[in-house]
């Protein structure tokens, strides 16, 4: 009933992404990038490996992907919610807004 993903590092971002949008209850997945703001260019760079163009991988993230989270490691090693987040549509491009 559910989809966990544990890290996105290459063209499986696009099996995640078609999962949540083919009828899953809820899902989840990992990925790699710097800041929340980083978020949309590392889902773009991901969906070009599996050959899915920046519009056509923004539409899908924008409908499988409700919450961003990130996280950061502090001193100590123990992991902090920095930021969260939500995807949506600028002129066809995908983009983030930052939840306060």
């Amino acid at each position: 009933d559910r989809v966990v993903l544990g890290e996105c590092r290459g063209a499986e971002v696009l099996t995640l992404l078609s999962a949540l949008n083919t009828g899953h209850d809820g899902g989840a997945g990992t990925l790699h990038a710097s800041t929340l703001a980083d978020v949309p260019a590392r889902l773009e760079a991901l969906g070009a490996l599996g050959g899915l163009g920046p519009a056509a991988l923004a539409r899908q993230a924008v409908s499988a992907l409700h919450l961003i989270v990130h996280l950061e490691r502090d001193a100590s090693g123990a992991h902090r919610v920095a930021a969260l987040g939500s995807l949506f549509l600028q002129n066809e491009h995908l983009a983030i807004r930052a939840h306060t």
